[in-house]
């Protein structure tokens, strides 16, 4: 068998994933925010209309996706995103004498088109280095993003399958089951795969589709600089300055990577990344764009909405207060529909701002807030309906609960005690610190040297973003698996004091600010932040290449056999033990995927453990013809993969080897169940 690149095969088809929700993105963008002149869309320059594009396309277009979708099938909803391609063309050639003035005057400022073209490509080469897998002959690596990338992968690979609502794709007890999760983004990812011609290999549109998404974030942090500016100083320089600390990390190198080093050197598991040791970690920018973008998208969509609700607020005609508080809403159920998390931390803050409009008797205000929720509710109810129907989860997915103060967990364990109170009461405001870094010191700083001076209203904004964000952090942790709440609410947070310390930047050196100053302190906090994103790289990266190989090559192979012989409705399983990266390659459904993410998305893990301890049995020794085939035909088994690390791969004697080889490789095979779920050659 001739060896196939995979890397190479990735990366051809996710250039051309990426050329489609860039080409999406912007169209829709564009429309909205030519059609409605939101944030003031016609008065920008033809540079900030393409972020405020990318930004709203990500916050608006999600929910009306799924309704779509809902409503009248997949197709439905791909004719509407070529239709609004055609009505974007069609809008350029309409107006190509103002595009022509807008890109005149776009040479007469100056922009550093080039530069900025280039800084793109070099952005888009690394984050795609972070997510690929890397491969040298028939040695195949995958890096440690693989562990998020199975479940967006395969929720993706779900949808495509079965429209929504989408099915889950990692349990089935025998019948196919509902997903409870926040798939808007990779509804998204669905589509694109349909339009690449992919319509049931969701990789390409995934792996393209966070690229983007970490282009767009970056589009919103250079306009949110703006909008947050502060300082009388040029805003260009603001935003290039807040642009580039998103690559200023924390201060997790100083302890987790003096771990992975002594690990090493003791033979013991590498962290896969600097954060994966800590506990209830605070994640760099960087890291939530490589591992998690359905929450980065949540996040623009939450800024989006707040964006709007302001200009709504201030708008003097009644018609244009309606439309724009309408697509606040509407970006409101965007969030939701992406990351649940951060909905409920733009709930928290329009709590807030709820307060200080009262204090203000702003009654404008008031009504604007009142119909932004109201229209985010209308248009997020069918996908919460979707949600509560699909959860079999009786204990509360939110619970009350202190933060584990990183790094104090690997020092004291479960030690309890009035010590251990003491030293985590002095070091709780430290740990904020450890977390963020430069961000919150240049923040306090920032603070500092203004100190007296009236805060306006969008300092306001910021200040309850980060109340909101620490109280929930601090104070209420997601139950299901992980802390998704406490990690993902941190990102409002970190945003603001990005903000705050971008501005402390821009002042420090001008006379009209002489407290503004970059001390030692702060010079060693982005000396430190740098090297925490280098090593975390390095780790992502690098960190679980022990795990991969002619092995791991043999395993994708086999998979990718089994993609173009089986159909569409088949289920593959393999072997669902510890936490498999299966999902990244296997497009078809499975009974059981693995003991992490086996009961996240709907099923209880009692009721996950029934399905997955029969699975298991087919791949331990002493297994009767008998027991096969009851278990294959209680879960509707077609095919199956054994790895040479699986109990049987040597057990001559197991009924599994009196099946047909679908795929036969050195360390990886695939075993037919079902012949009736093989394409016929003719209609490969």
């Amino acid at each position: 068998m001739a060896t196939v690149n995979f890397m190479l095969q990735d990366l051809s088809a996710s250039a051309l994933g990426f050329a489609v929700w860039a080409v999406l993105g912007i169209s829709q963008g564009y429309l909205i925010g030519y059609g409605a002149n939101a944030l003031r869309f016609h008065a920008k320059t033809l540079g900030n209309r393409l972020l405020l594009a990318m930004m709203l396309s990500v916050s608006v277009v999600p929910v009306l996706n799924h309704l779509i979708c809902a409503a009248f099938g997949m197709t439905a909803m791909t004719i509407a995103s070529f239709s609004s391609v055609l009505l974007f063309i069609a809008l350029l050639l309409r107006d190509w004498k103002r595009v022509g003035a807008l890109v005149q005057c776009e040479r007469k400022l100056k922009v550093p088109r080039k530069a900025i073209a280039i800084c793109i490509l070099l952005w888009c080469a690394l984050d795609y280095l972070m997510i690929c897998d890397l491969q040298f002959g028939s040695q195949l690596y995958f890096p440690s993003t693989s562990l998020d990338y199975l479940k967006h992968v395969a929720i993706t690979d779900a949808i495509c399958r079965s429209g929504v609502p989408p099915t889950n794709p990692m349990y089935s007890p025998g019948e196919l089951q509902p997903l409870f999760y926040y798939y808007f983004w990779h509804l998204g990812a669905a589509n694109v795969a349909k339009i690449m011609g992919s319509a049931f290999d969701g990789r390409a549109a995934v792996l393209s589709g966070a690229v983007w998404t970490s282009l767009v974030l970056i589009a919103a942090v250079a306009y949110s600089a703006r909008y947050f500016r502060f300082v009388k100083h040029e805003a260009g320089k603001l935003s290039t300055i807040a642009v580039l600390l998103l690559l200023v990390g924390n201060l997790y190198i100083l302890v987790y990577l003096p771990l992975n080093a002594i690990s090493v050197i003791n033979h013991l598991k590498v962290l896969p990344s600097i954060i994966a040791g800590s506990q209830d970690t605070i994640n760099p920018f960087t890291v939530n764009m490589f591992w998690v973008p359905h929450h980065v998208a949540a996040f623009v969509s939450m800024l989006t909405c707040i964006f709007l609700f302001k200009e709504s607020c201030y708008s003097e005609k009644t018609s244009r207060k309606i439309l724009l508080a309408l697509l606040s809403g509407i970006c409101a159920a965007s969030t939701v529909g992406q990351s649940i998390y951060l909905a409920l931390t733009l709930a928290g803050t329009f709590a807030g701002l709820f307060f200080i409009t009262i204090s203000k008797r702003s009654k404008t205000s008031l009504a604007t807030m009142f119909a932004v929720g109201i229209t985010g509710v209308a248009f997020a109810l069918p996908f919460l309906r979707e949600l509560v129907h699909s959860n079999h989860h009786h204990e509360p997915a939110i619970q009350f609960a202190f933060r584990q103060l990183d790094p104090l967990p690997w020092f004291f364990g479960n030690q309890q005690g009035i010590m251990v109170w003491l030293v985590e009461l002095l070091y709780f405001p430290w740990s904020f610190l450890f977390g963020m870094g430069f961000v919150l010191a240049a923040a306090v700083y920032y603070w500092k040297s203004t100190f007296g001076k009236k805060i306006g209203e969008r300092e306001e904004i910021l200040l309850v973003m980060i109340a909101v964000s620490m109280l929930i952090c601090t104070f209420l942790r997601s139950a299901i698996v992980g802390n998704d709440l406490g990690w993902r609410a941190t990102i409002p947070g970190l945003f603001a004091c990005l903000i705050w310390s971008a501005n402390y930047m821009v002042m420090v050196g001008k006379p009209e600010y002489p407290k503004a100053k970059m001390t030692i302190f702060l010079k060693a906090l982005i000396v430190i932040g740098l090297l925490n994103l280098a090593a975390d790289f390095a780790l992502t990266r690098f960190g679980s290449m022990t795990f991969g190989g002619t092995a791991f090559y043999d395993v994708r192979a086999v998979y990718d056999q089994l993609n173009k012989q089986t159909k569409v409705n088949a289920i593959v399983q393999h072997n669902p033990i510890d936490r498999m990266i299966i999902g990244n390659y296997s497009h078809r459904q499975m009974a059981a995927s693995d003991d992490l993410q086996g009961f996240c998305f709907g099923p209880t893990k009692e009721e996950y453990s029934q399905v997955a301890s029969d699975v298991k049995s087919i791949y331990l020794p002493g297994l009767t013809n008998d027991e096969l085939q009851r278990i294959c035909g209680k879960y509707h088994i077609d095919f199956l993969v054994i790895r040479d690390s699986d109990p049987i791969w040597n057990e001559k004697d197991s009924p599994v080897w009196q099946f047909p080889l679908v795929a036969d490789l050195p360390h990886a095979k695939a075993v037919v169940i079902n012949r009736h779920k093989l394409i016929e050659p003719s209609n490969r």
